[in-house]
């Protein structure tokens, strides 16, 4: 995750891991296996409701509500982070805090990795009171197209982002090849090519949307 790279006006800028991210090398692993629990279970809420058993879909609500899906051992300090973006997952649909476009959230990080920084800024953002985007978790978002012509994806840190139903359905040409539309969510569940990212990003792999080798070969 270290990179260097020269800006326009000739500067060059080097990256360097996030701190956090060396003095706690768990986190990682247990904010992805986090974030899967977490997709899961809106997919399995879904089901029960396509299948009309309420019960289970109402004790399904109540875990995505809490804070349902923490590893065994992990600390009241990756909890607590863990917690504040327990709403964002893989499917769910956003608002930009700031400059208010909707979108679905394709993938995520828990921290910014070298090549998306690029994408994000060529200088590091300081929010006023808050931690710095570095240092948060980061969401690779869907933009609708009525928001930003021709759409296409963001990478946005997580406190500049807030669920938005209401935004349900995203218009994005590409929105049925990714995701699986679910009306009892207002949102959708992650289709095949996105659950094989969060598969790779399980082993460490950076969040990709590719086809497996495997499937692109048969």
């Amino acid at each position: 995750d270290v990179a260097l790279w020269r800006r326009a006006d000739g500067a060059e800028m080097v990256w360097t891991r996030a701190p956090h991210v060396e003095d706690d090398p768990t986190f990682q692993g247990r904010f992805h296996n986090f974030k899967a629990a977490r997709t899961v279970l809106r997919s399995h809420i879904a089901k029960a409701v396509a299948e009309e058993d309420y019960q289970s879909a109402s004790a399904m609500q109540d875990a995505w509500h809490g804070t349902w899906g923490s590893n065994k051992g992990t600390t009241m300090e990756q909890e607590l982070r863990l917690a504040q973006g327990r709403f964002l997952v893989p499917g769910v649909c956003v608002r930009h805090k700031i400059h208010k476009f909707r979108a679905v959230i394709l993938g995520c990080e828990p921290f910014v990795r070298a090549p998306l920084v690029k994408r994000l800024s060529e200088r590091e953002r300081r929010p006023r009171g808050g931690m710095s985007f570095r240092m948060q978790p980061i969401y690779c978002c869907m933009v609708d197209e009525r928001d930003v012509p021709e759409g296409g994806a963001v990478c946005v840190p997580e406190r500049d982002l807030e669920p938005a139903p209401e935004a349900y359905p995203v218009a994005s040409r590409y929105v049925d090849q990714l995701f699986d539309a679910q009306d009892c969510l207002s949102g959708y569940t992650p289709g095949k090519l996105i659950r094989q990212a969060m598969a790779r990003q399980a082993v460490g792999m950076p969040f990709i949307l590719k086809e497996d080798e495997e499937d692109s070969s048969s």
